[in-house]
């Protein structure tokens, strides 16, 4: 069976040395979680403050793929879709649906081939030094309250799954070609707040995967894709074009996967 390994990538003292000695070959490859929550309580809802630590985020996604980049192994993303309050003071916020969607895309576009959400369960805990001596009181939430009953965010995770089941059997059959945020050979050029991955059949990228970092805003983007022909990879629905650009909808935090043929 593969190792199994948790830990935040740009935690690593030498993070080149940790890929060399975890990701060996070996009959299943090895499997690196990646851990980094971002919502934290002053953590705006939209805007710039609000790309810039998904931008801090991506650059973690972005560190594991380099390491993993011809290397026997693969990664998953433990995305937060929890809340904790130190004291009354908030920790983590508690992230929206479509912030728990986007974690999941921006993973996704780095090559991650599993999804994991933390924290479960929700409970009290009372904080003590080393002396035994009570220090403050911090408060979870996570996706099911401490009665058991679901949060809202069960039910967007819920969703989320049912989204990820339909993309899992195409992705799989596809190798991860790389990631880049704006221009690439698909794409000759892209609107802001976007971000891609590349996949294909290991020689030639056949598949844009589509993010809409925009966690507060659903929006119809268009694409200037080199292919004679774009379709929603999962539905095989053809998008429309206007001039030479594909109209892509996309929902707040929302991510697409779309299939090109006839590529020059």
């Amino acid at each position: 069976r593969p190792a199994l390994t948790v830990g935040r990538i740009d935690h690593y003292a030498n993070g080149e040395a940790f890929a060399d000695a975890f990701f060996q070959r070996g009959a299943q490859p090895n499997i690196f979680q990646h851990e980094h929550y971002i919502f934290r309580g002053n953590v705006p809802t939209e805007g710039i403050g609000l790309q810039s630590k998904l931008s801090f985020l991506l650059g973690g996604y972005d560190l594991v793929a380099r390491y993993l980049e011809g290397r026997w192994g693969r990664w998953h993303a433990i995305v937060q879709v929890q809340s904790e309050t130190r004291g009354d003071k908030v920790y983590y916020r508690k992230p929206s649906a479509a912030e728990i969607s986007v974690q999941a895309g921006l993973a996704l576009s780095r090559g991650a081939s599993g999804i994991i959400y933390f924290l479960y369960s929700s409970g009290v805990e009372e904080f003590r030094n080393a002396k035994g001596e009570w220090v403050q009181t911090r408060y979870y939430e996570g996706l099911v309250d401490r009665e058991g009953a679901p949060t809202d965010n069960y039910w967007a995770v819920q969703a989320l799954n049912e989204q990820l089941h339909a993309l899992s059997p195409v992705l799989a059959r596809l190798y991860f070609h790389g990631a880049v945020a704006a221009q690439n050979e698909l794409l000759s050029v892209a609107d802001v707040d976007l971000a891609f991955g590349l996949f294909g059949d290991g020689e030639k990228s056949t598949h844009l995967l589509v993010v809409n970092r925009r966690t507060w805003q659903g929006r119809t983007v268009a694409l200037p894709l080199k292919g004679q022909v774009v379709a929603d990879a999962i539905t095989g629905e053809v998008l429309p074009l206007v001039g030479d650009e594909a109209q892509l909808a996309l929902e707040a935090g929302g991510f697409r996967l779309l299939a090109l043929t006839g590529i020059d």
